[in-house]
């Protein structure tokens, strides 16, 4: 036998055994937990990242994906076959409003048509709008354009969690050519909070 390559199949046995035994030890090496969130903005942000990395997750080998910032649906009515049509945008970002109605809090900008008549809405998940007899109008920024005031009223059934938009004719003349919309409204208790909707290729030509 040739005492070279004796010794060559020794080291290389050798090198084999070390990085067998450095697999198992980095393989069985736990990771370091994660701090718990201990104030309001800690979970926030912690929810946050939890959601944007299940997304990151969720979209792995995709490729190039394109965003929808609307949502359409329609409805119709069994007893008189009329259609009603629906389109509704998520406001960017979550916000915070205060006891009983603390967490995540969500609003969505809702567009409604039946048959010639035209709503424009603002719903929240949870919270309540002051309502027009604390303030009559809410404030809109359609891109950089200056901030207009829209008068607003209160829905029919007396829900606090929505408010329409009046003028939705040219409210709606605004929005379909907007890439962002701002609306300054007002909740009971929690004061003055700005809505930011990503409002681009809405299709609604109904």
């Amino acid at each position: 036998m040739n005492p070279l390559n004796s010794k060559n199949g020794i080291f290389v046995a050798i090198i084999l055994a070390a990085l067998v035994v450095a697999g198992i030890f980095f393989s069985n090496k736990e990771e370091a937990p994660k701090p718990i969130p201990k104030t309001a903005a800690e979970r926030e942000k912690f929810e946050m990242d939890s959601m944007l990395e299940q997304l990151r997750q969720d979209t792995m080998g995709l490729g190039n994906i394109v965003i929808q910032y609307w949502e359409y649906d329609s409805t119709v009515d069994k007893m008189t076959s009329q259609k009603t049509y629906f389109a509704r945008n998520v406001a960017k970002g979550r916000f915070r409003l205060d006891a009983p109605y603390d967490g995540p809090n969500e609003a969505r900008l809702i567009l409604r048509q039946k048959g010639n008549e035209v709503d424009v809405y603002i719903k929240v998940n949870k919270g309540q709008f002051a309502g027009s007899y604390a303030s009559s109008n809410v404030l809109v920024r359609f891109d950089d354009a200056a901030a207009k005031k829209y008068p607003i009223a209160e829905a029919a059934d007396g829900s606090s969690d929505i408010i329409f938009i009046e003028n939705s004719k040219d409210f709606l003349s605004k929005l379909k050519t907007s890439k962002t919309t701002l609306i300054e409204v007002l909740f009971y208790n929690n004061g003055k909070k700005v809505l930011e909707f990503e409002t681009k290729d809405l299709n609604w030509n109904h």
